[in-house]
């Protein structure tokens, strides 16, 4: 082997702060040989940073968020058997495209960064589905994510515990004094 293939990659900031997130929850943090840090770039690089599998990366890592300041915000990862489970029941009551006839509106009040919706709801129903979550950070991404952007009724910032029905957008409030509509709600038990 190269000199270079057996050199540690050393990046302090990244091995330190895996230590804080992973070392109490039982995980063994070491250094990572440099050659098998290109590798697995080398991957990372080739996968389209738009495709469903680099998508999937990018949730799964959000479950390593440190689990503190999650909690803090209420938010938590809704596992995808949880999420499935849970939507098979709506199906089976609502029928399989409910959404389908327009008088459906699918609200999740704690979306974070969409796990759930990711997950679940079929890109036709995200045209009567609105997002919102607490951190603007989060808003932003699911802005951009391809999967979301522009199919939405609406991605917004709202907290519930400190805004008021002023900062809805404008479009969500006429449909919540639409009496025809028929609304589906997602929310977080701290809420």
């Amino acid at each position: 082997m190269p000199k270079s293939s057996k050199k540690q990659y050393s990046d302090h900031n990244l091995l330190t702060s895996s230590r804080n997130s992973f070392e109490k929850y039982g995980a063994v943090i070491g250094r990572i040989p440099e050659c098998e840090y290109q590798k697995f770039e080398k991957q990372w690089k080739r996968l389209n940073p738009r495709s469903r599998e680099a998508q999937n990366i990018e949730r799964k890592l959000y479950e390593l968020i440190e689990m503190d300041r999650r909690r803090a915000l209420g938010q938590f990862y809704t596992p995808s058997k949880i999420a499935q489970i849970a939507w098979s029941m709506i199906v089976k009551q609502l029928g399989d495209h409910f959404w389908q006839d327009g008088t459906w509106r699918i609200w999740d009040n704690c979306t974070g960064s969409g796990n759930l919706e990711y997950e679940i709801i079929h890109q036709e129903a995200l045209q009567y589905t609105y997002l919102s979550t607490i951190n603007t950070d989060e808003v932003e991404f699911l802005k951009e994510n391809n999967y979301f952007k522009g199919k939405c009724r609406g991605i917004f910032q709202f907290d519930w515990l400190n805004d008021t029905e002023k900062r809805l957008p404008e479009q969500l409030k006429k449909d919540l004094q639409n009496s025809n509509l028929k609304w589906l709600f997602f929310i977080n038990p701290p809420y």
